[in-house]
């Protein structure tokens, strides 16, 4: 190391570490993929698959049945920016249009302007109510009745 190297001080703030406190939506989304498997005897299990579209990342929740071949059902989609970790959104909506940034971009502002989770514990009151929304019981009770026939 060169002594003009040495002479500069570190100006990052102490608050940049490798490990990070902050629990990301999509370690939310895991943890409550294991729970679904665990509550339903592993009937019903969820999967968490990411994809990165432009600037943002799509976090697919499916349900997943492994009795029955490993039937996928696309229950949702949380969209966030990549180098944020909130405002996210939720999509209940399955069709996204093409990965054309401009047509996603407009899509986006169509569906999910204002309805965005500010922060973790409103992206967790949002996936409560939409676990326990008819729907969505209605679905995996049907994968579980199912899956224990099969």
């Amino acid at each position: 190391m060169s002594t003009v190297t040495a002479e500069i001080p570190d100006l990052w703030p102490a608050a940049i570490q490798p490990h990070s406190k902050r629990t990301t939506p999509k370690s939310i989304l895991e943890r409550q993929a294991t729970l679904l498997g665990q509550r339903t005897e592993g009937l019903v299990s969820g999967e968490v698959m990411v994809r990165v579209i432009g600037p943002r990342l799509f976090h697919d929740f499916y349900f997943t049945a492994p009795r029955l071949d490993n039937y996928r059902f696309q229950a949702f989609t949380v969209v966030q920016l990549q180098h944020e970790l909130y405002p996210v959104a939720i999509i209940e909506e399955i069709t996204l249009p093409s990965q054309d940034s401009a047509a996603l971009d407009e899509y986006l502002k169509e569906k999910v302007f204002g309805q965005e989770c500010k922060t973790e514990a409103e992206f967790m009151e949002r996936l409560r109510l939409l676990f326990q929304n008819e729907r969505t019981i209605r679905i995996i009770d049907s994968l579980i009745a199912q899956s224990a026939g099969a």
